[in-house]
């Protein structure tokens, strides 16, 4: 198991591929590196690309460290892989708590990027974001007595579309046997990482430093998503000057990845041929 020792902590990575630009997958809070596996490598292998999926600290493989994390702290981590696995620049793609990384690290270290794909996570925070963030912000007192119920309940309320909540009783239940999947949720690895979006979320003045982000960037939002709707993506991505905006038709907050990945592969995979090193014969339907 490859394992990386980066700002303090071991921290779980797997390289896919032999050659081409390094594109490393930053997941959201709690979200293994391994959810990327079923759609998203095989698309940037396809595409000629080498895609590195990571478990960020507190999650999955890599180490845990006593809740509360910071924003900062996370970013630096993933900055830190970047520079020990010595492969030069990289594209990130990014969702949810990882567009905050990835954000964070367009304006903390844009010397080690070459672009950025940031989904369901860069705009102004919304009335309704900020009420959900400052519930979370009081239930996080609670520490590991927190029922796994409420990690499970926010994470559909939140992350579904609403005809899926409200008309497919299947598909509600089919996720939440995946996100029930994991017991005891309330680990100090994953209250860190709620206390890091909350701290990114109720604490940080975006719109301020979206004009200094001068890498290539992608802003993607997913149509029914509560969070981050594509009205804040949008208005964020103007602001950047080499910002692109795409919307995923559909998608949810959660679900985008897997229930609308060809969708999201597109969107990904074209960026990321303009903005590479490599000529891709592999992949000649993206323009």
């Amino acid at each position: 198991m490859p394992l990386a020792r980066v700002n303090e902590i071991d921290m779980y990575y797997k390289i896919h591929g032999e050659a081409g630009d390094p594109v490393l997958l930053i997941p959201g809070a709690g979200m293994p590196g391994l959810a990327w596996l079923p759609y998203q490598v095989p698309a940037l292998l396809e595409a000629g690309f080498r895609p590195i999926i990571a478990d960020a600290r507190g999650v999955g493989r890599s180490q845990s460290t006593p809740n509360p994390y910071t924003l900062d702290l996370l970013t630096d981590d993933f900055a830190a892989l970047i520079e020990e696995l010595e492969l030069g620049q990289m594209h990130v793609v990014s969702l949810s708590q990882g567009t905050f990384i990835a954000e964070n690290m367009t304006i903390r270290r844009p010397d080690l990027l070459k672009s950025a794909v940031m989904m369901g996570g860069v705009g102004e925070t919304t009335a309704m974001t900020r009420v959900w963030a400052e519930s979370w912000r009081d239930l996080l007192k609670f520490g590991s007595e927190l029922p796994d119920s409420m990690f499970i309940a926010d994470d559909l309320a939140q992350g579904l579309p609403n005809t899926i909540l409200r008309d497919d009783d299947d598909a509600v239940r089919s996720w939440q046997r995946m996100v029930s999947s994991r017991k005891g949720l309330a680990t100090p690895g994953m209250l860190g990482q709620y206390s890091a979006c909350n701290e990114w979320i109720l604490e940080r003045d975006h719109h301020q430093h979206w004009s200094q982000v001068g890498v290539p960037a992608l802003v993607v939002a997913f149509e029914h998503d509560l969070r981050w709707p594509p009205r804040t993506g949008r208005a964020a991505a103007e602001a950047m000057p080499n910002g692109e905006f795409r919307t995923i038709i559909g998608a949810g907050h959660t679900n985008a990845i897997f229930d609308h990945h060809e969708d999201v592969n597109d969107v990904i995979v074209e960026f990321l041929l303009r903005h590479s090193q490599h000529a891709v014969e592999a992949c000649p339907a993206h323009h």
